[in-house]
């Protein structure tokens, strides 16, 4: 792993290190995923690169720091390819939003960058983990998606292995971080493809006048089977008893039955 960093010397020159920082803009300035992923994997190579050539970790640490990252980006993609791409993605503000956003971070970077020191690291290397620490902090402000949560984190974690190697020197902490790395690609891929699951929706409020919903517009469901013929019921007994006491009127003459004794007797006829 040693000869194949040795190869990339251009990222421990300051133009590459400016490359660097530039990429990780662009993560952030055209909000793809897979541009997301793959300059996430070229940021690892650089500071990888840059930590074995200029701040002389041993190569083996820089090849499991690639490696990890490398596997973390091939299972988040994975997860993406799997699912349809979601609304979510796209919210992110607008184009001219992230790039004033940026524009106002370089501006503080600027201000701040020589001002911030890391014992045993170069200014340089120092004023980059700063750049990537802001772009973390801008996507994390951004994203209201998984998986560039996990894209954030996974940057984060970068710089953070770069320092351990470098001030503590104890690869059991690199290993550590790794296998962070791995759990957040995990849970993040995982809910990646829970977010396109179905979620039962909750009714809403019909009383709700602030927020009118197109369901109060839908006529209302007719009545079942045991309604109607409860209310049929109701109906036919309400006018039995309507034509049980109403008064009944008979003409002059006219010749009504005698119940007690089962003969017709001639009605009264009125003066």
């Amino acid at each position: 792993m040693s000869g194949l960093l040795s190869i990339l010397t251009f990222f421990s020159t300051g133009f590459g290190l400016m490359v660097v920082g530039a990429i990780a803009a662009a993560m952030i300035l055209f909000w793809e995923w897979r541009l997301a992923l793959a300059g996430l994997f070229v940021v690892q190579v650089g500071v990888a690169t840059v930590a074995v050539q200029v701040e002389q970790i041993p190569g083996e640490w820089a090849g499991v720091m690639t490696a990890v990252t490398a596997l973390t980006c091939l299972i988040l993609a994975l997860s993406a390819h799997q699912v349809p791409q979601p609304v979510s993605l796209r919210q992110s503000g607008t184009f001219l939003l992230r790039a004033t956003v940026l524009v106002v971070i370089f501006l503080g970077w600027q201000a701040l960058r020589d001002g911030i020191r890391i014992p045993e690291l170069a200014p340089q290397v120092t004023a980059l983990f700063v750049w990537l620490g802001l772009c973390v902090l801008v996507m994390l402000a951004l994203s209201d998606n998984p998986l560039f949560y996990a894209v954030a984190l996974l940057l984060w974690c970068v710089p953070v292995q770069a320092v351990v190697g470098v001030l503590l020197g104890i690869p059991a902490l690199i290993a550590l971080i790794g296998m962070l790395e791995l759990a957040i690609a995990l849970a993040c891929g995982y809910l990646v493809l829970a977010e396109q699951l179905p979620v039962a929706e909750a009714p809403p409020i019909l009383t709700d006048i602030a927020f009118p919903d197109p369901v109060r517009d839908m006529p209302a469901p007719a009545p079942s089977a045991p309604e109607l013929e409860w209310l049929g019921g109701l109906a036919r007994g309400w006018w039995r008893r309507l034509h049980r006491h109403a008064p009944v009127f008979r003409r002059p003459g006219s010749v009504r039955p005698d119940s007690a004794q089962g003969r017709a007797m001639p009605a009264r006829k009125h003066p």
